[in-house]
């Protein structure tokens, strides 16, 4: 199978635009909400994600740059391939203003003009080395890991993923998905954690929990078209919510409704890409594995740091001394 033509969406905040601030603010007020620092901050390295999609991923027919803040002054807004796309290009009226990223990733089927095949990056997820269109779609489909996982309650993100589970369990059945594709189940490529893990849940009649990598995704608008069919009224419930609620449906239920028809190609989780947490991993660590060499790709996930500008530094010297050379992005 060919591999298909592809589009990149990635989205992106900056909560240095002071008519932005006030606007969230003042939601925030009207609902009690104690807006996350993490959630919002920018980290000034979009200059870095423009520079590795040119040199790593040039297959990429258009970039779609979701973003509801002014653009960076050093971006060229005009380039031919780059489409800057704000919420009211693509969500609906009334779910607008949003300051909750499920309510932005769960309408991306919206954008104009986007592909019908389609990678979608979060503004921390980074190429690090030369990619191939397949290594997003290997033979034509996503690229996907299948295995299972077990959710908890307390977290916060993992209410929004039971939600999704939810909506997974109410239109498949857990032994028929998997019966009808055991390869795209226990594909080698996984390794023996992901396998044994998935084989000690299979005595759950429902599905429990998917693996899940905070990496780019590779995804079909025609999966988004089929959830919202099959769950509007909990994916528009979420979509009214201006901020983060324990009742939203995560946007990962897209990826895993992918797992559940079967429309992915199993990839290794070491190969695809790794995922660090700051205030976890160590910022020294994360800036070493950048310029290693070693991974495809990496998230480096924002999280509560007492040292954000040194950590920010450190990362973004890293990003800089990886990918030096301004991207056609850039204005000359």
């Amino acid at each position: 199978m060919s591999e298909p033509e592809a589009d990149a969406v990635v989205t992106w905040v900056d909560d240095r635009d002071d008519h932005w601030r006030s606007l969230r603010d003042s939601h925030a007020a009207e609902r009690g909400v104690e807006p996350r620092a993490q959630d919002y901050r920018s980290w000034d390295n979009l200059i870095y994600w423009f520079r590795a999609i040119d040199r790593f991923c040039p297959w990429i027919r258009l970039v779609h740059l979701v973003t509801e803040n002014p653009v960076p002054d050093w971006l060229d807004a005009a380039h031919p391939r780059l489409r800057v796309v704000r919420h009211g290009d693509f969500i609906p009226a009334e779910y607008l203003p949003t300051f909750n990223s499920h309510v932005i990733e769960l309408q991306l089927h919206r954008i104009p003009d986007l592909a019908a095949n389609f990678v979608y990056f979060n503004d921390d997820t980074f190429p690090l080395r030369p990619l191939s269109l397949g290594h997003f779609f290997p033979r034509g489909k996503p690229a996907g890991i299948a295995a299972l996982s077990a959710l908890s309650i307390g977290d916060p993100v993992n209410h929004a993923l039971l939600n999704s589970l939810d909506l997974v369990n109410r239109h498949f059945d857990k032994r028929s998905v998997i019966r009808r594709n055991p390869a795209g189940w226990f594909a080698r490529v996984y390794g023996p954690r992901l396998l044994a893990q998935t084989v000690s849940l299979l005595p759950w009649p429902r599905f429990t929990g998917f693996h899940n990598s905070h990496l780019p995704q590779a995804l079909r608008r025609a999966s988004f078209e089929r959830v919202w069919a099959a769950g509007e009224q909990q994916l528009e419930e979420t979509s009214r919510s201006r901020f983060r609620s324990p009742s939203d449906v995560h946007p990962y239920v897209f990826s895993h409704w992918q797992v559940c028809v079967g429309d992915f190609t199993p990839v290794s989780p070491r190969g695809y890409g790794r995922s660090f947490q700051l205030g976890i991993d160590s910022a020294e660590d994360v800036a070493r594995a950048i310029t290693s060499g070693r991974l495809a790709q990496a998230c480096i996930n924002d999280g509560p740091l007492d040292d954000f500008e040194q950590t920010r530094d450190l990362i973004n010297g890293a990003l800089a001394e990886l990918l030096p050379r301004p991207s056609s992005f850039e204005r000359t």
